[in-house]
């Protein structure tokens, strides 16, 4: 029983570690925003400048939000075990573990089509957002390619 107690302090700690570093990269993309580089980057028209700036603080603050709600109630869990048994077993239900698993699947799919005709709508008005729009997919297809790949050789030892 304590191995198993270790394995789940062990598995928390190291979600910590991750929730630690978004923290530390969102402290990290506070600084440059403070610096002005997001600002010089935009200086040909400063409303771009103030939206970009305004649209990343925003997402810095979700992020931050984020990751110390979710270290918060790691500690919690730390504290007490049944509450670490509990977040532990929510983390591993295979239900949910199936759902998540077919959502992704299906949400990259749409996720893809959807990117590419947005790359299709915004071709004629812009040579580089098209171009971007395309990279976002091919990115997005070798990832799940490379994922899949993983996952395939690890779950079932053999060579996809």
């Amino acid at each position: 029983m304590e191995k198993k107690m270790e394995k789940m302090r062990n598995e928390i700690v190291g979600q910590n570690k991750f929730y630690g570093a978004i923290a530390a990269l969102g402290i990290a993309m506070i600084g440059m925003m403070s610096s002005g580089m997001i600002d010089n980057a935009y200086s040909l028209n400063e409303h771009y400048g103030d939206f970009m700036h305004g649209f990343v603080l925003g997402i810095v603050l979700v992020m931050e939000f984020y990751a110390v709600s979710g270290i918060g109630k790691n500690l919690k869990a730390l504290k007490d075990e049944k509450k670490l048994a509990r977040l532990y077993n929510e983390l591993h239900d295979e239900r949910s573990e199936q759902i998540e698993a077919i959502s992704s699947k299906t949400g990259m799919q749409v996720a893809m089509i959807l990117t590419l005709a947005a790359a299709i709508i915004v071709s004629p008005y812009s040579f580089e957002a098209f171009l971007a729009m395309l990279v976002a997919i091919v990115i997005a297809g070798i990832t799940r390619k490379c994922c899949k790949m993983y996952y395939f050789r690890n779950y079932t030892g053999k060579e996809e």
